[in-house]
Parts: C-alpha cells; sequence; structure tokens
C-alpha cells in the first residue's frame, strides 16, 4: 500500500516570501526487505544475481554503490525439506539494487572518485568469469550501442523521453510489427 502524503503545504509554512523556489524531493517505493548486504556473507547470494548487479553498476557509472544500497531478501522457499535452519533462509539469498542517485554523472570530478567503493569487488562471484546465461558478447555491445545512440539522436534532436521510448516499443494496435528498434538492431547486428 503506497500512501503519498500531499506536499503542498511545505512551502506555505507562514512564509511570506513568495520568491522562494520550490523544495526539490523525490518520491520512493519502499522495498519489501530482510535487511543489508552486509548483514550477510558474500558467499551465501546468488552468482548471477551478483554479477548482474555489478555489470549494471559499470554500465550507469553507479558512484555510489556500499552495502547499504543492496538490500537482501532471504530465500523462503526452502519449504520443501521443512527446515527451520536459519542457515537454510540465507541460502542463495537475492540482492536487490536500491538508491541510483549518484548514476550517469554529467561531469567526472576527482572528488566522485575519491571514495568510491563497489561493494562487490571483493565478492567471490565477481572474481570468476562471466557466467555465459549472461551472453555478454559482441550482440550485447552492439544492442547496448544502438540503445545509447538512439538516446543521444533524441536528445540532440530536442525529444521528450516517451518519444525516445516509443522508439523501442511495439506499436499496441499491431504487436506482430517489431519497434524500430527491433528492426535496427536486426540491420545492424553481426550474424
Amino acid at each position: 500500500n503506497n500512501n503519498l502524503k500531499n506536499n503542498n503545504n511545505l512551502n506555505n509554512n507562514n512564509n511570506t516570501n513568495n520568491n522562494k523556489l520550490p523544495e526539490i524531493g523525490s518520491i520512493q517505493k519502499f522495498i519489501e526487505n530482510d535487511g543489508f548486504a552486509s548483514d550477510v556473507h558474500p558467499s551465501k547470494f546468488n552468482f548471477e544475481n551478483v554479477q548482474r548487479i555489478a555489470i549494471f553498476d559499470l554500465r550507469i557509472i553507479n558512484l555510489d554503490r556500499h552495502d547499504e544500497n543492496l538490500l537482501i531478501k532471504l530465500n523462503n522457499n526452502n519449504n520443501n525439506n521443512n527446515s527451520n535452519r536459519l542457515i537454510d533462509k540465507f541460502k542463495d539469498c537475492k540482492l536487490i539494487p536500491i538508491d541510483h542517485g549518484l548514476c550517469l554523472p554529467d561531469s567526472i570530478e576527482s572528488s566522485d572518485f575519491e571514495n568510491l567503493n563497489f561493494t562487490w569487488l571483493n565478492w567471490p562471484q565477481i572474481q570468476q568469469q562471466l557466467l555465459k546465461t549472461l551472453n555478454f558478447n559482441e550482440k550485447t555491445i552492439q544492442i547496448f550501442k544502438l540503445a545509447n545512440q538512439i538516446l543521444i539522436d533524441g536528445i540532440e534532436n530536442k525529444q521528450t523521453i516517451k518519444q525516445i521510448a516509443l522508439n523501442f516499443i511495439r506499436d499496441f494496435k499491431n504487436l506482430k510489427q517489431p519497434s524500430f528498434f527491433e528492426q535496427l538492431c536486426k540491420l545492424n547486428l553481426l550474424t
């Protein structure tokens, strides 16, 4: 149940200065969780989950991935063995990345990198080869580049995010017709 409070009164606190700029805030969804990554030994995390998060962080230049920005959800699906042992609940617990406010920086300042720490950097899942199921190959790189080019072209042409996003989505009136992005990928990908 998402309860959002009306914040219209935030700027009306008997303030007679009508020139005051509105306050800036954010709306965030509460994620059910069982704690932080630092609460569990990294060996208990799902191998693919860790590698996906690491790739995501690198792609979006996440400058703020620390233990408290990775929530955990314990594995409660171990009812098959009727075990109530705490250790079973930690087996393959899921990581949930949150707080992406310091991603996609618009400048690179040395101070941004002074405290940069990917919390997952020394975890065992990162010190091994990428899983084949992640399909991180030449086609993956090409798809990423094509998607990025659509975004860049849209920004340069002063399009809205919606206009840019529509390049990726099929027309709901004709779902059999590939989107512009799908067509672009088919034309440009290595075979």
